[in-house]
C-alpha cells in the first residue's frame, strides 16, 4: 500500500487540503444560468408558468380592465371573460356613456357572446345603476319579427329594461339635445302595456290568457331607438342583414347590452281593459306618421300581428322569459311590445321631426287614441295635415260639407292608403251625424284603388226626388255628374258572423230606381277638377298616376259625392225578373242613359248610354253589406245604396260648348229595367242646374 502521507505546518489553509468541496465551489462560479436550469429542472418550469401567468395577467389589466377593450380579432368571442367585475365594467360603460350622451367607439364596444350574457350586463344596470338611469319601471320587447331571427342566430325575440329617466307619458315637444341623443334613429309605433296586477315567477308557463288577464291598459307608444355606438351598432346594421359581419349574434348581443338599443319612449293616453281592444288585440292596425322639415310625410299602417303572433303573444314571451330568469313582471310596470309600425331616419337630426302613433284602441267608430313627439324647432314644408289624426281629419271634412266651402290646402288630411280612407268615412257616418244630419245611405264607388271597390255615406240632406232645380252653388265643389241604378233597403242587415249570401240581400231590397250622383269635393288643392286639354276626359283621373295617398285623399272625403236626385221608385215585383236566377237578380239586364245639355246647345249634346251592365247591381249591394257587417255597421232599412257609375260627364267636358251654356245645364239620368221590346218605359231623373258658370 502507498505511504500515507502525513500533514505538515505548511499545509494548514490550503483549501485544497482541508475542504473537499473547494472544487465543487470553484466549478459553480464557473458555470453558466443554463447549466443551473438543467440540474433544477422542476423549479425551473414553476418559476416559468408563473412568470408568464403574471405577464397574462399584466396584458389583461392593460387590454380589458384599463381600457374595457374586449376583443382584438374579426372573431372576439374567443377572448371573452365573462366575470362579474368584467359584467359591472361593461355596464357602467354603457351607463356613462348614456348619461352622458357620448358615443362609445367600435374598438371600444364590450363584447358579449350571446344574448344570456348582455342580460347580465343588463342585470348589472338594474342592479347598480338606478340612481343614473332612474328606477325600472318596465321592459321592452324587441326583435319581435321572426323573419330576423336567423340573420342574426336567434330563436326568440329580446328584451331590455326601460328606466324611468328615458320615459314620457303624454305628447313631448322637446330639442334633440335632450331627448334625441345619437346620431342615427329608428322611429317605432308600438302598443304598451301597463299591468294590472303582478305575474311571479313560478314553475309552469304563464299562457296568454292568464298574461291577458293581468293587463291594466293599453296605450299607442312611440319608441326613439339610438344606440350609444351608433356606427357599430346602427350605421352598419345593413352589413349585418347582407351577412358582411363574421358574428351576426355577437353583434346583436354586444349592442343590445346598450338597455336594448332604446333612447326614449313616449306613451300615449291608457285606454282600460274593459274598453274593447281586449277581445280583438291581434287584429288591431297601428299608424305611425315622420315628417321633417326637409323630407315629406311618411305614413306607415301595418297589423299588430306584425309583433310575433300579436302583442299579447309578445307580452306572453316576456313574462315567461322573466319567469326563467326568476324575475316578476311587477303591477304598473309598462312593456312596450315591439316595432309595428318603423320609420328609419336618415337626415333629420337637427331639423324640424314630427312622428304621430295612432291606434283605433276604443273600436273602428270611435277617435284613435293617439301620443306624438315633436324634436327640434321651424315650419313643416309640405301642405296639408301630416300627422294621422283621423277623426281630426273627418271633424274637418264635416264642417267643411256642412258649410258647403273648400277646406284650406293646409287643413287637408294627407292619406297614405285605402284603409286611412274607410276609418275616415266611417268616424264621418257614426260621429258626425249631429253635423251632417242623420245617415241616408251609401254609395259604392268602383275606383281602381287596388283594394275593390270604395263605399262612403251618403247624407238624408243630400239626396232628393226629382225633378227638381238646383243652384251651382248649392252643389258644393262640383266636379261632374254621374248616371247610376240606386237600390233602396226594405229589411235591416245587421253585422253577423259570416257573410250575406246573394239571397239573403236580395230578399232585404225593396225597390230600384234611376238616380244622377253630382259629384263635388272640398279639396279642390288636393282633387282638381278636368280641365279640356289636359288629356282625355274618358280616362282623365285627378289622381295623377294613381298614387294611393293621392286617391285615398281624395275619396275620404264622402267619395267625391256632393248631392243624390232619384227617379221614382220601381218596386221589385214589377221587374221582369223578380226572383233570383244562379243568384244573379235582372237588374243585370237593365240599360242606362245619361245626357247633358246646357244654355243653347241642342238635347243630346252629351248622350252617353251604357251597354248592358257589366256587373249585377246586387252584387255590389252584397259585397257593401258584408263590408259593412266586418266593420261592425249595420245596412239598415230605408238605406239608399249608389251601386257605381254607369256613364259620367266631367265638369270641363269639350263637348259643353261654354259659350252656349247661359246659365243653365239640364241632366237627365235614365234607367230601362225591362229588355228591350218588352216594356220600353224609361225610369227617369231630371235635374237643372242653374247658374251654371261659363267656366
Amino acid at each position: 500500500m502507498p505511504p500515507m502521507r502525513v500533514l505538515k505546518p505548511d499545509d494548514i489553509g490550503s483549501v485544497d487540503a482541508v475542504d473537499p468541496e473547494a472544487g465543487s465551489r470553484q466549478s459553480t462560479a464557473q458555470q453558466t444560468p443554463f447549466d443551473w436550469v438543467r440540474r433544477n429542472k422542476l423549479t425551473a418550469l414553476v418559476s416559468f408558468v408563473i412568470i408568464i401567468f403574471l405577464m397574462i395577467m399584466f396584458v389583461y389589466w392593460i387590454a380589458v380592465a384599463k381600457n374595457h377593450r374586449w376583443y382584438t380579432s374579426d372573431n372576439p368571442r374567443d377572448t371573452y371573460v365573462g366575470s362579474q367585475d368584467v359584467l359591472q365594467v361593461m355596464a357602467k360603460l354603457w351607463v356613462d356613456a348614456r348619461t352622458s350622451c357620448a358615443q362609445i367607439e367600435k374598438e371600444d364596444i364590450p363584447f358579449l357572446p350571446n344574448m344570456e350574457e348582455t342580460y347580465k350586463v343588463q342585470d348589472r344596470m338594474i342592479e347598480d345603476h338606478q340612481e343614473e338611469l332612474g328606477p325600472l319601471v318596465g321592459w321592452k320587447v324587441g326583435t319581435t319579427n321572426r323573419d330576423m331571427w336567423p340573420t342574426f342566430n336567434l330563436d326568440e325575440p329580446t328584451r331590455a329594461p326601460l328606466f324611468n329617466k328615458y320615459v314620457r307619458f303624454g305628447d313631448v315637444s322637446g330639442s334633440w339635445e335632450r331627448e334625441g341623443c345619437g346620431p342615427f334613429h329608428i322611429y317605432e309605433g308600438e302598443f304598451a302595456f301597463v299591468m294590472g296586477s303582478t305575474l311571479e315567477p313560478r314553475e309552469g308557463e304563464y299562457t296568454e290568457g292568464e298574461v291577458l288577464a293581468a293587463i291594466g291598459s293599453v296605450a299607442p307608444a312611440i319608441e326613439l331607438v339610438s344606440s350609444r355606438a351608433d356606427t357599430w351598432c346602427l350605421g352598419d346594421l345593413m352589413a349585418w342583414y347582407t351577412g358582411d359581419f363574421p358574428d351576426p349574434l355577437a353583434a346583436m348581443a354586444s349592442c343590445q347590452a346598450d338597455a336594448g338599443i332604446s333612447g326614449l319612449v313616449v306613451v300615449g293616453p291608457e285606454v282600460g281593459a274593459g274598453e274593447g281592444w281586449a277581445a280583438g288585440l291581434a287584429n288591431l292596425s297601428l299608424q305611425l306618421s315622420a315628417q321633417s322639415s326637409a323630407q315629406p310625410p311618411t305614413i306607415i299602417t301595418n297589423s299588430a300581428a306584425r309583433v310575433l303572433d300579436g302583442p299579447l303573444s309578445s307580452l306572453t314571451w316576456l313574462a315567461n322569459h322573466l319567469r326563467r330568469h326568476r324575475r316578476p313582471l311587477l303591477k304598473g310596470h309598462l312593456v312596450i311590445s315591439g316595432g309595428v309600425a318603423v320609420h328609419v331616419g336618415d337626415d333629420e337630426i337637427g331639423r324640424r321631426f314630427d312622428v304621430t302613433v295612432q291606434a283605433s284602441l276604443r273600436g273602428p267608430s270611435a277617435p284613435p287614441t293617439a301620443v306624438r313627439l315633436s324634436l327640434g324647432e321651424g315650419p313643416m314644408i309640405s301642405p296639408g295635415v301630416q300627422s294621422p289624426d283621423l277623426y281630426g281629419g273627418a271633424e274637418r271634412l264635416a264642417a267643411a260639407r256642412k258649410a258647403c266651402a273648400p277646406l284650406p290646402s293646409d287643413q287637408v288630411q294627407l292619406l297614405s292608403n285605402m284603409e286611412e280612407a274607410y276609418t275616415v268615412l266611417d268616424h264621418m257616418a257614426v260621429n258626425f251625424t249631429d253635423v251632417l244630419g242623420p245617415l241616408g245611405g251609401w254609395k259604392v264607388g268602383a275606383f281602381d284603388s287596388g283594394d275593390g271597390p270604395i263605399a262612403a255615406p251618403l247624407f238624408a240632406q243630400d239626396v232628393a226626388q226629382g225633378p227638381l232645380n238646383k243652384s251651382f252653388t248649392q252643389l258644393c265643389g262640383y266636379w261632374g255628374v254621374e248616371g247610376e241604378i240606386a237600390v233602396t233597403m226594405g229589411a235591416d242587415l245587421p253585422p253577423k258572423e259570416g257573410e250575406y249570401t246573394a239571397e239573403e240581400v236580395w230578399a232585404a231590397v225593396s225597390h230600384v230606381q234611376a238616380a244622377i250622383e253630382i259629384l263635388g269635393t272640398r279639396m279642390p288643392s288636393h282633387c282638381p277638377a278636368y280641365v279640356p286639354g289636359e288629356g282625355d276626359a274618358e280616362g282623365w283621373s285627378p289622381f295623377g298616376d294613381g298614387a294611393a295617398h293621392a286617391l285615398a285623399t281624395c275619396l275620404a272625403d264622402g267619395g267625391m259625392n256632393a248631392f243624390v236626385l232619384l227617379a221614382p221608385p220601381v218596386e221589385k215585383e214589377e221587374l221582369p225578373q223578380p226572383a233570383l236566377v244562379e243568384g244573379l237578380s235582372g237588374l243585370k239586364e237593365a240599360r242606362l242613359e245619361l245626357e247633358m245639355h246646357c244654355g243653347t246647345q241642342p238635347r243630346a249634346a252629351v248622350l252617353k248610354t251604357s251597354p248592358p251592365i257589366a256587373t249585377d247591381p246586387l252584387l255590389t249591394v252584397r259585397w257593401l253589406a258584408n263590408r259593412l257587417s266586418a266593420r261592425g255597421l249595420p245596412l239598415k232599412q230605408g238605406h239608399l245604396i249608389m251601386t257605381g257609375m254607369q256613364e259620367m260627364v266631367l265638369q270641363g267636358d269639350p263637348a259643353i260648348d261654354p259659350a252656349a251654356i247661359q246659365g243653365q245645364c239640364r241632366v237627365r239620368a235614365s234607367v230601362m229595367f225591362h229588355p228591350a221590346g218588352t216594356n220600353s218605359t224609361w225610369n227617369s231623373a231630371d235635374l237643372v242646374i242653374t247658374d251654371f258658370p261659363a267656366a
